[in-house]
């Protein structure tokens, strides 16, 4: 379905305001509404806060829908079942279909397959569309009058291509120096062999992995937002060894209360660094919020020791030199611009990638 008609017909059956967090497979989708301004579009920094803003825009006359990826639901389960399935508030949920009857990455494999018995659990009336244009709009129609009768959330599962390309979102260029993969090249380049890595989900991790794997770097393949928390464990447990976390703006909007207990803990060997290009670049351009939030600002107040944005390769390499020699925790933000090599999936399975991990962990 093309999405010029897909919003055209939830705007049909009522759907009014928009929120959620970016999935590839609803790429398209989102930098329509936001191209176009057919609907009202928050962008979330994950998928609870979504389901709190849906609520909101509800409770001041609003007909409400939520994009997630599926992946996303295990964050949106507590304010469904203690916000809306409790105040009978209604939502309609477009939730994307990784791992749903079809091979995918790793990190989609478990929630693709239960994520029916979750919604069943929670008792949300659940439809798929079909990739069938006339089908999908009576789909569309009676999940909306179906959420509208009962006043409770309903979930709507939409599989890799139900929804046609649409262009690529047009974005504001900004002038930063280094590209996500030069800066993830001096960070490597000045690593010592006992240094412990941490790289979040998606693009970080396979350009990491493709500039240099080892043994002591754990490549996160899902579990968006807990690169951070990870490393806080780590170096909680490992305080003779520095521990770096590489980071995303995404990544780290998602679960931002962990800059308070890192500074709270505050480990003296542990480096955050944040690589933000201010989008989602990998799910089509979508804008995060960092383009207004001072994260460097945010991980001061949070009682981070050293805090410092950087923007050249040259000034990285002095700061990873300067992270041998003060005491952190230390907070790096480096902005980086759009886009990014075409580079292969950490070929690497999970199980593997921990046991990798987790045996030279014990040989240091």
């Amino acid at each position: 379905m093309d999405c010029r008609e897909f919003c055209s017909i939830i705007k049909e059956a009522g759907i009014n305001y928009s929120t959620g967090v970016p999935c590839s497979i609803f790429a398209s989708l989102i930098n329509y509404i936001l191209e176009s301004g057919v609907i009202r579009y928050i962008s979330a920094t994950n998928e609870g806060e979504a389901i709190g803003i849906a609520a909101g825009a509800y409770l001041s006359g609003k007909i409400p829908m939520v994009l997630m990826q599926n992946s996303g639901l295990g964050n949106a389960i507590n304010p469904l079942t203690s916000l809306n399935l409790i105040y009978d508030i209604p939502v309609l949920l477009l939730i994307s279909g990784r791992g749903y009857k079809i091979r995918d990455a790793p990190e989609h494999t478990f929630m693709g397959k239960k994520m029916m018995d979750f919604l069943h659990i929670m008792d949300i009336p659940t439809y798929v569309l079909t990739g069938m244009e006339e089908r999908d709009k009576e789909i569309i129609f009676s999940s909306v009058n179906t959420m509208l009768d009962i006043n409770k959330p309903v979930a709507v599962i939409v599989k890799k291509g139900v929804l046609k390309p649409h262009q690529q979102l047009r974005k504001k260029i900004k002038n930063f120096k280094m590209s996500r993969y030069e800066a993830i090249k001096v960070i490597v380049d000045s690593l010592r062999d006992d240094d412990i890595v941490i790289s979040t989900t998606g693009m970080i991790s396979r350009e990491l992995f493709m500039i240099k794997d080892r043994k002591l770097n754990f490549y996160m393949l899902g579990s968006m937002g807990c690169a951070a928390p990870i490393g806080l464990g780590i170096s909680d447990n490992i305080n003779n060894r520095r521990v770096v976390i590489i980071d995303g703006d995404g990544a780290i909007l998602m679960k931002m209360g962990t800059l308070t207990t890192i500074g709270n803990i505050s480990p003296r060997n542990l480096v955050h660094i944040v690589l933000d290009n201010e989008m989602y670049s990998t799910t089509g351009g979508q804008p995060t919020v960092s383009n207004t939030a001072k994260l460097e600002k945010v991980a001061e107040a949070s009682n981070y020791k050293n805090c410092i944005k950087v923007l050249t390769s040259k000034e990285l390499r002095e700061v990873m030199n300067e992270t041998l020699l003060s005491s952190g925790p230390f907070f790096v933000l480096v902005k980086v611009k759009d886009g990014y090599r075409d580079v292969k999936r950490v070929k690497y399975t999970p199980e593997y990638i921990r046991n990798r991990f987790m045996d030279s962990i014990k040989n240091l």
